[in-house]
């Protein structure tokens, strides 16, 4: 049922008069009663090739994850079939997986750096979520994105979300290499949202130092309209890498994850 009934108590001063008295109770949605309304929509079975398979079990873990964390009420059917909808997630996925460790969009494609990393790391949630998983296959794709990190990776972002999901695994072996592949990124080159990439990788590595460094410099990029606070990138057109509302949810994400105190998170929320 989506009815709750709670007690409140509150003060009447002692010199009112009731017979001329009036009490108002209005009632003001949150943000976080927003996002509470759109979870179980979230959740889903997967279909398709591998990042359609993605796109319904990452929303699926997260919800996962929120529900573990939070207790949040959820619809008793979204409840019920979750644990079986990460499974079939989970088993689409380790059937797309390629010969060399990595995935591409299909089967027999070509292994793509972004792919793996997107694999990996919704591997990566829903152990957090308390998932089994299975880790031959994790540890090849691990062994993979590694591999394909050694190598020339197409541009910044792409390496960002690498590096992004590697860190995710909480494995300290690839500290310091993890650290390194930052170190050598021109900082002024990259994006607000490779940069809230790296602020995130860089707290999983605990480099909390040098992941404020960077968290100052990424405030420096938002932009300000009417009270709120977002940062640029191109309207969605087939490019991930440069859209507003994934650069800014990023943004607000590695702020959060950096311990910043700036009031521009609650600004950029709002804007979201």
């Amino acid at each position: 049922s989506d009815k709750k009934e709670e007690d409140l108590q509150f003060n009447i001063p002692k010199d009112v008069d009731l017979r001329s008295a009036k009490f108002s109770f209005a009632v003001t949605p949150s943000l976080a009663g927003t996002i509470l309304k759109a979870l179980d929509d979230l959740a889903g079975y997967p279909y398709g090739c591998v990042e359609q398979t993605m796109s319904r079990f990452l929303p699926t873990i997260i919800v996962a994850n929120t529900f573990k964390d939070l207790n949040i009420p959820l619809k008793s059917n979204t409840i019920t079939e979750m644990p079986e909808m990460v499974n079939a997630g989970l088993q689409r996925l380790y059937s797309f997986q390629h010969p060399d460790g990595g995935w591409g969009w299909w089967t027999n494609d070509n292994t793509h750096p972004y792919m793996t990393a997107y694999v990996i790391y919704g591997m990566n949630l829903a152990k957090q979520a308390g998932y089994k998983i299975d880790e031959e296959v994790y540890k090849k794709g691990i062994e993979n994105l590694n591999a394909q990190l050694n190598n020339e990776v197409p541009d910044p972002t792409t390496l960002s979300f690498m590096l992004y999901a590697l860190s995710s695994s909480n494995d300290q072996m690839y500290d310091s290499f993890i650290l390194d592949k930052i170190k050598g990124m021109e900082v002024n080159e990259l994006n607000a949202y490779s940069l809230s990439l790296n602020i995130i990788s860089l707290v999983n590595i605990n480099e909390n130092k040098f992941a404020k460094d960077y968290a100052d410099k990424l405030i420096s990029m938002s932009e300000r309209k009417s009270g709120m606070v977002y940062w640029s990138g191109k309207e969605w057109h087939y490019n991930w890498q440069d859209d507003m509302v994934q650069s800014t949810s990023f943004a607000v994400k590695a702020l959060i994850k950096s311990g910043s105190k700036s009031d521009i998170i609650s600004k950029a929320v709002g804007w979201l």
